[in-house]
């Protein structure tokens, strides 16, 4: 694995995911991986998630939904 480009690694780590531990879906865990859902989703066959992207989704849908925190215990 050594002399094999970031994203290859990744596509066999994931495959071995796959095959070894029935995954069913990849989430990229990592902002330097940005940009390569897409490509290893097909060329894996599963979805595979950005975990940056779901992040900003989940915010914006947090921000949308007006969500705050609880007052019942803020400093006083």
């Amino acid at each position: 694995l050594e002399n094999r480009s970031d994203e290859e690694k990744y596509l066999l780590t994931a495959q071995a995911a796959i095959e070894e531990d029935m995954a069913e879906v990849v989430v990229l865990g990592c902002a330097g991986m940005t940009g390569l859902d897409k490509r290893l989703e097909q060329k894996l066959g599963v979805p595979v998630l950005d975990g940056v992207v779901c992040a900003l989704i989940i915010a914006v849908g947090l921000v949308k939904y007006q969500v705050s925190t609880s007052k019942i215990r803020r400093y006083r």
